[in-house]
């Protein structure tokens, strides 16, 4: 049976503590409750869980405090380091004797509440099923969104009407205050 193995460089700013919530491990489906479990310490600043009869796992590491990664998944050991970098042995600057027990899960519970995004450099996601492995995260990205039902119509000609909700005037008008505006 194999078994995955992640490793955790804290960043300088987390708390003392690092936690991994995990869910759909592969292949018996396993998940931790929030908080999550406790990870073992493998040096000052890095730490490590392993999933024991584990081929991959989705799961996210924080410090039970508003920091934490972005979701993750792996399907083979890897270290991800304090900058968000994912790295598939151990980085050289950070080299530390990883123990030989597994840690057990721990009751301890973290503050929960709003998530309080760091700034971070640019962090990658491993895609399932899929020839390319080191895609951009897109949740990690600044997206914007306009909405332009709100703006001034300047041209009545091109509106789009819902039909469930369609009114008409006294004059026979179509009437929405939805679906208006121009880009």
């Amino acid at each position: 049976m194999s078994t995955l193995t992640v490793h955790f460089e804290r960043p300088a700013d987390w708390a003392d503590s690092v936690y991994i919530h995990f869910w759909d491990v592969e292949p018996s489906g396993a998940g931790s409750d929030w908080p999550g479990v406790r990870m073992a310490a493998e040096g000052t600043n890095s730490f490590f869980w392993r999933f024991e009869g584990s081929s991959a796992a989705h799961f996210v590491i924080h410090d039970g405090w508003g920091r934490q990664t972005a979701d993750h998944y792996r399907r083979r050991d890897s270290w991800l380091d304090r900058r968000g970098h994912w790295h598939d042995s151990q980085p050289v600057a950070s080299k530390a004797s990883v123990p030989a027990t597994t840690p057990k899960s721990s009751t301890s519970t973290g503050k929960s509440g709003v998530t309080r995004k760091t700034k971070s450099a640019l962090r990658y996601v491993e895609a399932k099923n899929s020839r390319v492995e080191n895609q951009p995260d897109f949740r990690e990205e600044t997206i914007y969104f306009l909405l332009t039902t709100r703006f001034y119509d300047g041209d009545p000609s091109n509106n789009f009407f819902c039909r469930d909700r369609i009114q008409f005037d006294a004059s026979g008008q179509a009437v929405d205050q939805h679906w208006r505006g121009v880009f």
